[in-house]
């Protein structure tokens, strides 16, 4: 089992996109803490929703895109671990998925704060 952890983290793209995942994902949680003082009681968002009080999620709210974020980039590299001897090809798949989820939630707390504030 130490050996398919090993070879897993041997793989330069499988580490690569897990390193940056990660990376994002702490970015995230830094620049929400950060900005969070300054939010006010209510935030647009679901922007996707018709405008008006739908759009609207409270301060808390905020981090569900860095928990989603977090849970699927956990979830795929225990997927990539161990389908990866077997099949390395999905399992580099499942990690730069991970890399795409965590810097498209990056780029929405970004957007999303600077409406904001």
């Amino acid at each position: 089992m130490r050996k398919n952890f090993k070879d897993l983290l041997e793989d330069k793209i499988i580490f690569g996109s897990i390193a940056l995942s990660a990376f994002f994902c702490i970015l995230q949680l830094f620049f929400l803490l950060f900005y969070l003082p300054k939010f006010p009681p209510v935030i647009p968002l679901y922007n996707q929703m018709p405008w008006g009080e739908e759009r609207l999620a409270t301060k808390s709210q905020i981090f569900i895109p860095l928990l989603m974020s977090v849970f699927i980039v956990i979830s795929n590299f225990f997927c990539s671990y161990f389908i990866y001897n077997k099949m390395p090809l999905v399992a580099r798949f499942l990690c730069m998925t991970s890399f795409l989820v965590a810097f498209f939630s990056f780029i929405l707390i970004i957007r999303t704060v600077f409406i904001i504030i």
